[in-house]
């Protein structure tokens, strides 16, 4: 990170951001929005985000997720209806 860039910027949150994990921010946005008064019931995601930890962070959040699973040898999603 350039050390020219001024810490209270929000450029350099977004470049910081920019470094992150996409399922990482993806989530920070979706709370962000939730925090910022934006009322939804559940975010749609494309399957590059639905990893166990996003829907984690989701859930945590209070914030529905509906998306298509990836299906992989080293990853297993568990359903409780």
């Amino acid at each position: 990170m350039d050390g020219s860039i001024d810490k209270r910027t929000i450029g350099r949150k977004r470049r910081l951001q920019a470094f992150g994990k996409e399922n990482e921010v993806a989530a920070g946005f979706a709370i962000l929005a939730r925090n910022s008064k934006i009322f939804f019931n559940y975010v749609l995601v494309d399957s590059w985000f639905t990893f166990p930890i996003f829907f984690a962070k989701l859930e945590a959040a209070d914030i529905g997720c509906i998306g298509m699973l990836k299906k992989m040898h080293n990853v297993y999603y568990l359903w409780q209806g």
